[in-house]
């Protein structure tokens, strides 16, 4: 679904009509994030079987896909020019950004079930509710900065939005880690709100800049490849989390998020000098 859904984009929009979709795009993983994991985390609550129920709005989806999707229309080629080269390193490069991007943001909700406990250890028998409020919390502010960032006439170069998204990344983790050193629950709250809002500004800015630079990389043969790759590459980062993160909480405990706040600034370090890098070795072939 992510694969087609996203080279579809591409087929159907170009220019800042793709680019607005796009945000678009991303908002509505937002806003499925704050309906989802909010009603997920309260049914975990009850069972842990019962969050599965919400996959049943598949059975929509499949509805709206019937009546919506098309087959893309291409214009052929009758110049007889060269169909352009897709220049693998960015497109790698735009895959080991969302990976990195989606490693950092799921170790949030991995450790919830660990972190919760020992920040507001009042609040465990409700842990499961609370976690799914505050990843609504990360998705409503994804919605909000998509549409904004979508809808504003000057756009960041790809550069400086990789490195803002990743300096965010790091705001949002180290307030995370503050709640060690605060005291008072309603303080910590207002705290983890605080890191929740930052980490979905921040995949509000990476997700529609890495779509948008992976759809223009693309040409009608290769988008599908390129959006699998994306999505390949999306997914492989919340599945190596949810298996290496649990074990850092259990050695690190709640210092888990300074550690990540850290790699996230390095991760904006590296992806600024790669980037422009990157766009001089491109800029200097013929």
């Amino acid at each position: 679904i992510s694969s087609a859904s996203t080279a579809l984009i591409g087929e159907y929009w170009t220019g800042a009509d793709r680019v607005k979709v796009i945000g678009y795009q991303s908002a509505a993983i937002g806003a499925g994030t704050l309906v989802l994991e909010t009603i997920g985390g309260s049914q975990a609550d009850i069972g842990w079987n019962y969050p599965f129920l919400i996959y049943l709005i598949g059975l929509l989806i499949i509805i709206l896909g019937i009546f919506s999707v098309r087959e893309p229309v291409h214009a052929k080629n009758h110049s007889g020019e060269t169909v352009r080269n897709t220049p693998a390193g960015k497109v790698l490069f735009c895959f080991i950004t969302v990976f990195a991007e989606m490693f950092m943001m799921f170790s949030m909700p991995t450790c919830f079930s660990y972190y919760i406990p020992e920040v507001l250890p009042g609040m465990t028998g409700t842990a499961g509710l609370l976690a799914g409020i505050l990843l609504g919390v990360t998705g409503m502010s994804q919605t909000f900065f998509s549409l904004f960032y979508s809808c504003s006439s000057s756009k960041m170069s790809e550069t400086g939005a990789y490195s803002c998204a990743f300096v965010l990344m790091a705001a949002g983790m180290a307030l995370m880690y503050a709640p060690v050193f605060i005291p008072g629950q309603t303080l910590t709250l207002a705290v983890l709100a605080a890191s929740m809002v930052s980490a979905g500004f921040s995949l509000g800015l990476l997700m529609p800049s890495v779509v948008g630079s992976l759809a223009r990389l693309s040409t009608p043969e290769t988008s599908g490849k390129i959006m699998g790759g994306y999505a390949v590459f999306l997914n492989i980062s919340t599945f190596s989390a949810g298996i290496t993160v649990p074990m850092l909480c259990g050695i690190l405990g709640s210092g888990y998020a300074g550690v990540f706040g850290l790699l996230a600034l390095v991760s904006a370090a590296l992806s600024a000098v790669l980037a422009v890098r990157m766009a001089e070795r491109i800029s200097a072939q013929p």
